[in-house]
């Protein structure tokens, strides 16, 4: 490979597996966490074999002080280069830790994973009841002050490797109309495509997209903007589409199908 070929296998995005988040900080008055996005050692290492060959690359490591340096090396043509980093031994199991965190912050500086670092701060909620139904991993937290479960948030679709390959055809080009349509807002169909693409997705909760999706386009032709439903009324079904469930889908619709045939007057 060329070296812009080595670069640019080197810095693809990485599928969501690969990729964890840990809590920063806190704010307890909010009742939520900050949490940074990182790559396992694992897939840096997967990602070392798929360009340069298990033959490709070697690593080793220096225990210091108050941590671990990592010196990375690569194989390019006839010649090996090294680039190295540090890290501090962590809260648990410390010198492991270190171990790992410094390959991956020698891995950054060959571009792996570098590109997480554009990402934009994400605050997520802690809540008390552990979620059962969440598409993506979950975390306990337990500490300054607060207490319970939070869901690892979706990453924008720029962040992923190219998995729309995995929705049906005509789920996209419907989420496009509705998009177009101002129908669904650029964070809506990025939650809507990231979810449909991910993994652990079931025939269940893919079938109540489609049919969220589906209502989202009859509001749009028959609630939206009728000046015979007022403002309030047609936001509530809006929010009561987009958080619909298997529980109560159907009830949904059936309010959807009622509202939309109401005339002058009667919403009133």
């Amino acid at each position: 490979m060329s070296s812009t070929e080595i670069r640019s296998a080197l810095s693809a995005p990485f599928e969501r597996k690969d990729i964890e988040f840990r809590v920063c900080r806190a704010s307890q008055k909010n009742k939520k966490v900050s949490v940074l996005a990182y790559l396992t050692a694992r897939a840096i290492m997967e990602r070392l074999d798929a360009v340069f060959g298990v033959e490709g690359w070697k690593d080793e490591y220096e225990v210091l002080q108050n941590g671990v340096k990592c010196r990375l090396f690569v194989k390019i043509g006839q010649d090996w280069i090294s680039k190295e980093d540090v890290a501090a031994f962590t809260n648990i199991e410390a010198l492991k830790g270190a171990f790992s965190d410094s390959l991956k912050r020698a891995g950054v500086k060959y571009g792996i994973g570098r590109y997480l670092y554009d990402l934009p701060e994400h605050w997520v909620e802690i809540v008390a009841e552990r979620p059962t139904k969440a598409l993506l991993p979950y975390h306990y937290h337990a500490s300054e002050g607060l207490t319970g479960f939070w869901i690892e948030p979706h990453l924008p679709q720029w962040a992923l490797p190219d998995t729309q390959a995995k929705i049906p055809p005509d789920l996209l080009s419907l989420m496009e109309e509705l998009k177009s349509a101002n129908l669904l807002t650029k964070s809506k169909h990025e939650y809507y495509l990231n979810a449909l693409s991910a993994p652990e997705l079931s025939e269940v909760q893919q079938a109540i997209m489609r049919e969220q999706l589906a209502m989202i386009k009859l509001w749009g032709q028959n609630v939206a903007h009728n000046p015979d439903i007022p403002l309030q009324m047609q936001k509530n079904s809006y929010l009561s589409i987009i958080n619909s469930s298997e529980s109560n889908i159907e009830k949904v619709r059936d309010d959807l199908n009622h509202l939309a045939g109401l005339k002058t007057g009667e919403a009133a």
